[in-house]
């Protein structure tokens, strides 16, 4: 880990994106400080008092800030809203350079960087639930019936035998919704600005069905990069679009919606968009239940069993 930190002269350059909030009789580095935070939290601490881990390491890791320095350094990244900005801000630009001379010197995905041989980048979109055991600023009911947190990330596929990598993860509080278009836009810009400039003529975005919005499935923000291939779970056919709204899996919601009626569903909206396409069942025996489904109606919820005929 340390030897990966001096390659990318990642301390350097913490240090120099949060010199303006290191006083002047500062005894201890910020960009050193947070470097520590880092590496307790990579070693597996959940909190700032786990960075005791790393300062019983003297040899290895250095003078290490105590647990008040840590605290007083995170409490003045966080004073305001413009502050917090601002520093992440620095803090992207730090991480995205050493990100820039790690790649430069050994790169994580096989291929020549920005071609179709192999040099294809691939970023995962998704929301995700970090689960909060006790109250804590931003922590709420989320969708998935838990307490916590529901930030936005973005990561670096490296392949089958390959982890992954974070590119940004945006916090935000446990109600926010998965589905949230200008979060996902907002990651995405945060995720292209981590990739070195090379990388970007070949990237494969994918997303889950909270991507597929008419907004983040609009063009803008994709002239960002040269060659920007979509995945966001759409479905394609004759007369289809792949950036079409309706072809995406927002309007399968759609149509949950309408079959609340009771008709046909999916399969006989899509039928009914399609007249050329053949029923998949065409030609088969049905049941009374599916027959009574396909003509429109709603089955009823306990269908009688005749009584067997022994006669």
């Amino acid at each position: 880990m340390n030897e990966t930190i001096r390659v990318a002269s990642l301390r350097p350059a913490l240090s120099r994106a949060l010199r303006p909030w290191r006083p002047a009789r500062a005894r201890h580095d910020p960009g050193k400080v947070l470097l520590d935070v880092a590496i307790a939290v990579a070693l597996g601490g959940d909190c700032l008092a786990d960075v005791a881990a790393v300062r019983a390491q003297r040899d290895l890791f250095g003078v290490v800030a105590s647990d008040p320095t840590v605290s007083r350094l995170f409490a003045a990244l966080a004073v305001d809203t413009a502050t917090t900005d601002a520093a992440v801000t620095a803090l992207r630009v730090a991480r995205a350079a050493a990100r820039e001379r790690a790649w430069s010197r050994s790169r994580p995905l096989a291929g020549t960087p920005g071609t179709r041989d192999g040099g294809q980048v691939i970023v995962d979109i998704d929301a995700t639930v970090v689960r909060a055991h006790s109250d804590k600023e931003g922590a709420e009911a989320t969708h998935k019936m838990s307490y916590g947190f529901s930030p936005m990330c973005a990561f670096v596929d490296h392949g089958e035998h390959g982890t992954g990598e974070t590119l940004a993860l945006d916090l935000r509080p446990g109600k926010a919704s998965p589905f949230n278009s200008a979060d996902h836009i907002s990651v995405l810009g945060a995720a292209l600005d981590q990739l070195p400039a090379v990388e970007r003529g070949q990237v494969l975005v994918r997303a889950d069905a909270g991507g597929a919005s008419k907004a983040f499935n609009a063009p803008p923000h994709r002239r960002r990069i040269a060659v920007l291939h979509w995945v966001s779970c759409s479905r394609t056919g004759p007369g289809r679009d792949r950036d079409d709204s309706r072809a995406s899996l927002g309007c399968c919601a759609r149509q949950r919606r309408r079959t609340s009626c009771g008709c046909a569903g999916r399969r006989a909206h899509r039928l009914d968009a399609d007249p050329g396409q053949t029923h998949p069942f065409a030609g088969q025996a049905r049941s009374p239940r599916m027959a009574a489904r396909d003509a429109g109606h709603r089955p009823p919820v306990n269908v009688p069993t005749p009584a067997p005929s022994y006669g």
